[in-house]
């Protein structure tokens, strides 16, 4: 991501000549608004080689049993707690500190950001309610990615790949 107010040049017309997120850019728009310096300031456009986490989920209606400690939604993030695509879920997680993993709905759209760092111990039953938990990546290889988990460091990093929309990882399959 580049730094609001750095210098940028898209070769677009009208476009700006540095770096900002505009209240119009939007991340089910990345591919095309990422190219506009306007847009380049968005946490949404880190290029893919500079990701440093993913979230991981267990499947639709998978949540985490204990809802853990709540944390604010931020005022300048795109949508709100009670109106949110899972991308404005995702970016609000990721500007603030203290957020690890969220509650989402689809349907409602509602986004419950928490405290809770790595995958729930248990997972209980919610109807139209997923619980993403954020993965550190430590590298990439052929759609593989290594992953720690920092509530236990003595643990050794597990293997993560990404198949079919499943995450599967060396210790369960």
């Amino acid at each position: 991501v580049m730094e609001a107010g750095e210098f940028c040049s898209s070769g677009l017309p009208h476009d700006s000549d540095t770096a900002a997120c505009a209240s119009w850019c939007s991340a089910q728009e990345a591919y095309h608004h990422c190219g506009f310096c306007k847009c380049r300031a968005c946490l949404m456009c880190i290029p893919p080689e500079e990701k440093t986490h993913v979230y991981a989920n267990a499947g639709p209606s998978s949540v985490a049993c204990r809802p853990g400690t709540d944390v604010a939604y931020p005022q300048d993030a795109a949508g709100s707690d009670s109106d949110a695509s899972l991308e404005d879920c995702k970016i609000a997680c990721d500007t603030v500190d203290a957020c690890m993993s969220f509650f989402y709905s689809t349907s409602q759209r509602k986004c419950s950001l928490k405290a809770e760092k790595g995958e729930p111990d248990r997972f209980c039953t919610k109807p139209e309610w997923t619980t993403y938990w954020r993965v550190e990546l430590l590298q990439q290889s052929l759609g593989s990615v290594s992953s720690r988990d920092d509530s236990d460091p003595s643990r050794p990093p597990r293997r993560l790949q990404v198949h079919g929309g499943k995450l599967l990882d060396e210790q369960s399959g």
